[in-house]
């Protein structure tokens, strides 16, 4: 009589290398890819925030440019969450799951928040007027998109 046996089962796929080891096909390969965007998007971050800074010395920001600039951050932020989590991931076959929701949070708002840039700026909001005008319909717009995001 045997009882109180306790045992771990952790499968890996043999076809990959050891860098994919932990993950189904699926999924192989995220963590390089999260890794070279973020490799990319760093030096693109910096040379935004370079011209950034320049705008700021100069005192010439734009609200456009502020809404801009908010995209790229959050986009940046889901590829560091999204890149921590699948690189730990295929370490340990875990990841970092609050981190994975995280970016996934970002990159929702990341693709609001430019669906929202775009939008203003096809109202012609700063082009053509300082002032917003169809605020009801723009931000209707905006809540609609919202819930289906949330469906």
């Amino acid at each position: 009589k045997i009882d109180n046996i306790r045992f771990r089962i952790h499968a890996t796929n043999p076809r990959y290398t050891e860098w994919n080891r932990e993950l189904g096909a699926n999924i192989a390969g995220l963590q390089g890819m999260y890794l070279f965007f973020f490799i990319v998007y760093s030096f693109f971050v910096g040379i935004h925030f370079y011209g950034l800074r320049n705008l700021w010395r100069t005192q010439s920001m734009h609200t456009i440019v502020k809404l801009l600039t908010t995209s790229i951050v959050l986009t940046f932020a889901f590829i560091f969450f999204d890149m921590i989590h699948y690189l730990t991931f295929a370490n340990n076959g875990k990841g970092v799951p609050a981190l994975h929701v995280l970016g996934e949070l970002f990159r929702v708002l990341s693709i609001l928040n430019f669906f929202f840039f775009l939008l203003v700026l096809s109202k012609g909001w700063t082009i053509t007027s300082d002032v917003l005008e169809d605020r009801q319909q723009i931000f209707g717009g905006m809540g609609t998109l919202v819930l289906f995001y949330l469906i």
